[in-house]
């Protein structure tokens, strides 16, 4: 009986214990979820920082559409095309996209460069043509990854903003010509083979 009673003594005093246990435990995991989460966010929206340092400083200046669009072919006297062989291999020079954005960007060009193939040019140099009058082609100006024809000081922004949906992370970027705002891009960032990658660039 004596037993019991100190049991039943000690009883709140070991369940206060057991709670206090529990929260802290609980706490532990809620902040090593923030962190991990926050970490993520971090590389996340470093990978959108390091392309655009690296295209709008160094890229974009000069040779604009270099990377973005597939050079012209001429494959005799009225017959154009796009190198797509060309397209592929510059885009593997860029470490910042996923497999299937590249994939994505290819099969646009490859559509584009059908229908200019379907075109007798009849001497006619499609470069000043085919992006405004093929609607397979419009992506070449209208969809750019940094907008703006007008010559300056180039740089961009990224806004603190986050969108999470499922697994993909969207941020808002903005083009700067001489400290004014051009256009604003969406963003789409996800992870593959364990890397964050650019899934998505899409002119707002």
């Amino acid at each position: 009986m004596i037993a019991n009673y100190y049991f039943l003594a000690f009883l709140p005093f070991l369940i206060s214990c057991s709670n206090v246990q529990a929260n802290s435990q609980q706490k532990i995991r809620n902040k090593l979820s923030v962190t991990e989460a926050t970490e993520k966010d971090s590389l996340s929206k470093k990978i959108v920082y390091d392309f655009y340092t690296w295209y709008v400083y160094n890229e974009y200046p000069k040779r604009r559409s270099y990377y973005r669009n597939a050079p012209f072919k001429k494959f005799n006297d009225n017959t154009y095309g796009l190198d797509i062989e060309v397209f592929k291999e510059r885009l593997e020079e860029i470490s910042f996209f996923s497999e299937s954005f590249k994939d994505m960007l290819i099969q646009e060009n490859i559509e584009c460069h059908k229908k200019i193939l379907e075109v007798d040019w009849g001497g006619i140099n499609p470069e000043l043509e085919a992006d405004f009058n093929i609607s397979n082609c419009f992506y070449r100006w209208s969809n750019d990854w940094f907008g703006g024809q007008e010559d300056g000081v180039y740089d961009f922004k990224l806004l603190p903003q986050l969108k999470k949906e499922g697994e993909k992370y969207i941020y808002t970027v903005q083009s700067l010509i001489n400290g004014i705002k051009f256009n604003q891009y969406k963003i789409v960032v996800i992870k593959e083979n364990e890397e964050y990658k650019i899934d998505l660039i899409e002119r707002l």
